[in-house]
């Protein structure tokens, strides 16, 4: 076994690990204190290569954790993987930015240059962008309804809705993100 497939084992098996505190930690204290002895000395290649293979679905829940200082620690981490170009924390980045209506273009662009290997970035693009680019509604009506209507893509439609509702309600400390009532009854 050469060099680079060992240490790729054992990121393998360090992802593991971390995945496992993650589910099982009650607040993220656990996954950070290792993460930050772990990466000393670490080339940022296997960095990434690590936190890309986390369950992000397990981590975004931490955005919004009663305590603040695990909020706290979860920024820092998210800024901390967009550093290393991690695809799932430009991804919650960028998203949190537009809420914020902040670097527009900016953000946009990164949704998009992900979009093609990435389903939340496609979906929270085309989101966005039917928000910020009103010119572009119609052919964007149709690129989501082809998200919605692939049966395997559905399900996920559904947790991106929450995540970004989520983010939505954490950021400006609403209950609510869609009416509450139907928009379209007919539909």
């Amino acid at each position: 076994m050469d060099n680079q497939s060992f240490m790729n084992v054992h990121a393998e098996v360090i992802s593991l690990i971390f995945s496992y505190l993650i589910l099982d930690a009650s607040d993220f204290s656990s996954f950070a204190k290792l993460l930050m002895i772990w990466e000393r000395e670490r080339p940022s290649a296997q960095i990434k290569f690590v936190l890309e293979k986390l369950d992000w679905d397990r981590l975004y829940r931490f955005h919004n954790h009663p305590m603040e200082v695990t909020r706290d620690q979860f920024h820092g981490f998210v800024g901390y993987s967009v550093g290393h170009n991690v695809v799932q924390s430009l991804f919650f980045n960028s998203s949190q930015k537009l809420f914020l209506m902040e670097d527009v273009q900016l953000n946009l662009g990164i949704l998009s240059s992900l979009a093609s290997t990435h389903l939340p970035s496609s979906f929270t693009f085309l989101f966005f962008k039917s928000i910020y680019i009103r010119s572009d509604i119609d052919s964007t009506a149709r690129e989501i309804f082809g998200i919605v209507n692939t049966v395997h893509l559905r399900g996920k439609v559904e947790e991106l809705m929450d995540l970004l509702q989520s983010m939505y309600e954490h950021l400006f400390e609403m209950d609510y993100f869609l009416p509450q009532s139907d928009v379209c009854p007919n539909a």
